[in-house]
């Protein structure tokens, strides 16, 4: 979400390195689809659903994005499920920076739940690759610089958000609620 990390990204077939955010990274997987998502991912997006298929993107990114970027994944989803933001605010978020197929809702299922699902299949595929992993503990990105730009962003985007999800008439601008 705040801290840049290098990470790998399919394009027909290629592996690139790129830098994204932890957060965004997932994010940026369910906005290609194709272009992004392997095989199975799609197959289970179609036959499973959203969470479970998120779950299994987020597992990918302990082998897909090199250390220590990939702890960067849980970190953001732990500051986002302890942040005060209501569910529809933080789906209109999610379903912002996400293809719309991606929208926990088309399963019935909250936008925490859906975080909460995606941070356990993390932590498992970090388990299991390394079964002695702890995950570090959440902690806000000390650089005021980049959190201006984060809340510059979002509030730049909230009247799109908010017209494109039809759930939040608006998103707070004061920096007490991001979770950054």
């Amino acid at each position: 979400m705040v801290t840049r990390s290098k990470h790998l990204h399919r394009v027909s077939g290629e592996v690139t390195v790129t830098a994204e955010f932890g957060l965004s990274w997932l994010s940026m997987q369910c906005d290609g689809l194709e272009q992004t998502l392997t095989v199975a991912e799609l197959d289970c997006l179609v036959e499973s659903g959203v969470g479970p298929a998120l779950r299994m993107i987020a597992a990918r990114s302990v082998t897909d994005v090199p250390a220590p970027g990939h702890t960067l994944l849980g970190r953001d989803v732990r500051l986002l499920l302890e942040s005060p933001p209501d569910d529809p605010v933080l789906r209109a978020v999610w379903v912002g920076g996400a293809d719309s197929d991606f929208d926990p809702r088309w399963d019935d299922e909250s936008m925490r739940g859906c975080l909460a699902g995606v941070e356990a299949a993390w932590l498992d595929a970090e388990r299991l690759a390394d079964p002695g992993f702890v995950p570090p503990p959440p902690a806000p990105v000390p650089d005021p610089g980049l959190r201006a730009a984060v809340l510059e962003a979002i509030d730049c985007a909230a009247p799109r958000l908010a017209a494109a999800t039809g759930t939040v008439s608006g998103l707070p601008s004061s920096p007490a609620w991001y979770p950054l």
